[in-house]
């Protein structure tokens, strides 16, 4: 993620309102951190220029209907299981391409999906941009999936990528907002005492589940870390040998990561939005933010 210059002045009155937490059905769903209102008063000349990424940020998170909700409960177990639900869901989708599209999935014959589907679908429907979306989960690609997605709430309008996520349905939430690596997350955000759903929204922002993930930066892996501040993280008697090749592997990636947002939550005292702030800007600058205020 592109870094924003945070060093622009501002006045009082200049941040924007912001709308605050939606309901949800499947507990996967766009919101807007009220805590974002309570910097209105525009505490330093550094966070205010920065909000607008921080906004888009914040987005992206991951709210449960319940703290006890365990992760597994909203994932997609499988490509073919969201088809199945998919095809219960849309009763006007010919059961016959279904059923094909069920055995191309289950040998992952992608090229063969694309082809089937742009056959099959007017190219209007609006199955055809989710289902396509789809097919990069059944290759493998979950960046992809989501970014498909993303792409084509946009081309129908752009209020939906900001404002309108949680009135869509269940089984385009998972797409937009899919639940990979449930047991990793679920384990090591409960290990550093933070939300598993601030950790997703997190690891969706900063590499749309790709492990392999490399930034101009230098930043590696799902949580996109770099390779000083995962070796910060590293606890007396475990293995020092902390390396960009460890860095692309997720419970090495999300161990690390996780701990790293738990020490920004001490640091920052538990403020959400600098807490995101600074694991995107640094706690350095982000620090010194809290303290001008």
């Amino acid at each position: 993620m592109q870094k924003r210059d945070i060093n622009q002045g501002c006045k009082a009155g200049d941040m924007p309102t912001y709308p605050g937490t939606h309901g949800a059905r499947s507990g996967v769903f766009d919101h807007r951190e009220s805590v974002l209102q309570r910097h209105q008063a525009c505490p330093s000349k550094g966070l205010p220029s920065y909000l607008p990424t921080m906004q888009r940020l914040l987005v992206r998170h991951y709210i449960p209907p319940s703290e006890n909700l365990p992760l597994i409960s909203n994932s997609i177990r499988s490509p073919e299981t969201w088809l199945e639900e998919y095809t219960e869901q849309h009763d006007d989708l010919p059961p016959i391409l279904m059923a094909q599209l069920q055995e191309l999935a289950a040998m992952k014959a992608v090229d063969d999906i694309r082809l089937l589907l742009k056959m099959a679908l007017d190219p209007s429907s609006s199955h055809l941009p989710v289902l396509l979306s789809w097919a990069y989960l059944v290759d493998g690609q979950l960046d992809q999936s989501i970014k498909s997605m993303e792409e084509h709430l946009y081309d129908i309008d752009e209020k939906v990528s900001i404002e309108g996520r949680y009135q869509l349905s269940d089984d385009i939430l998972k797409l937009l907002y899919p639940i990979h690596y449930p047991s990793l997350v679920q384990q090591y955000a409960k290990q550093a005492s933070i939300s598993p759903y601030l950790t997703l929204g997190l690891v969706r922002q900063e590499s749309a589940f790709n492990p392999k993930s490399v930034s101009a930066s230098n930043a590696f892996g799902l949580m996109q870390l770099l390779l000083p501040t995962a070796k910060d993280m590293v606890k007396p008697g475990e293995d020092k040998g902390i390396s960009k090749l460890s860095l692309i592997e997720p419970e090495t990636n999300i161990r690390l990561g996780t701990r790293y947002v738990a020490f920004l939550n001490r640091l920052l005292e538990k403020d959400s939005l600098l807490v995101v702030a600074g694991y995107n800007a640094g706690p350095g600058a982000v620090a010194s933010w809290a303290n001008k205020k």
